[in-house]
């Protein structure tokens, strides 16, 4: 059996994202940065900057005019929906399909599920009221949050495919295999990542807790986040948007439908949009 110090030396293994995406994370950050010291990290990586600007211009922004300038497309977007723009691309260059040929993962679906979590999850960042400038923060927490999975899959896909075969034969939640197969689970290998990316708290709280959050937490400047992953990753899970392994999933928190003072059939309906607008959304998996 594999332990957890196996896992830690493949995190370490991992490559670090580049040093021009890690100076993005950390001007756009600095509430003192200008939008030209942004423009500045990113056009010393033009591959990078061909991708901000191909994203720009796609159906996922549906902006009225086309956008050559990535000066533009800074003030236009701000600098939060840059950086993750950025980070996510980059995330998403780490993990190739061909790493994944002897485990019985479906990468590709794998992506679907975690683009239609990161659209639902802005979805929810609009309902409840989060600031336009942060919406961004909340589609790449909704991206990154399975991805504790990708380094089972990749690295471990004997462990991965019997957590997938106990998973559809076993009316159990995924976590509880995981604890028994690995010792841990894709939460905790996830928040390990993040550690060494060095991600937002935000995010790193988003992947750690998407299974389950702590409700006594309201108070806490990243509850929406934590909240809306949660609940995008059950609707797309139930609702078989894209496939990461978590079939038949226990229901949410009921204090879930509290916290958001509506119903389960009200939010789901608010949901409804998630797959045509992942239809948008799919170009992120199109930049390589």
């Amino acid at each position: 059996m594999i332990n957890l110090n196996d896992i830690l030396e493949k995190i370490d293994k991992l490559p670090n994202l580049s040093p021009t995406v890690a100076k993005v994370i950390e001007v756009a950050n600095n509430l003192n940065s200008t939008p030209r010291e942004l423009v500045t990290v990113i056009k010393m990586d033009p591959v990078l900057t061909g991708k901000v600007i191909k994203l720009i211009n796609s159906s996922y922004f549906a902006l009225s005019q086309e956008v050559t300038s990535l000066e533009r497309a800074v003030i236009m977007l701000g600098l939060n929906t840059i950086k993750n723009l950025a980070l996510s691309t980059a995330v998403i260059d780490q993990f190739n399909s061909k790493d994944f040929k002897l485990s019985n993962f479906n990468i590709d679906e794998f992506w679907k599920h975690s683009l239609a979590v990161a659209v639902g999850s802005k979805i929810l960042s609009i309902a409840f009221n989060v600031e336009k400038k942060y919406r961004e923060e909340f589609f790449i927490a909704g991206l990154l949050h399975d991805i504790g999975k990708l380094i089972i899959a990749r690295y471990f896909p004997n462990e991965m495919n019997a957590i997938l075969r106990r998973k559809q034969e076993e009316n159990i939640s995924i976590l509880t295999i995981e604890n028994q197969e690995l010792q841990f689970s894709h939460p905790e290998i996830g928040e390990k990542i993040a550690d060494k990316w060095k991600l937002s708290s935000g995010l790193k709280h988003s992947i750690s807790s998407h299974h389950g959050i702590d409700f006594s937490e309201y108070k806490n400047p990243d509850f929406k986040l934590l909240l809306s992953v949660y609940i995008s990753n059950y609707y797309c899970v139930v609702n078989n948007i894209g496939f990461a392994g978590d079939q038949n999933p226990p229901e949410l928190n009921p204090l879930t439908w509290k916290a958001i003072k509506m119903t389960k059939e009200q939010c789901f309906e608010l949901l409804a949009p998630v797959t045509e607008e992942l239809n948008n959304a799919m170009i992120f998996l199109k930049t390589n």
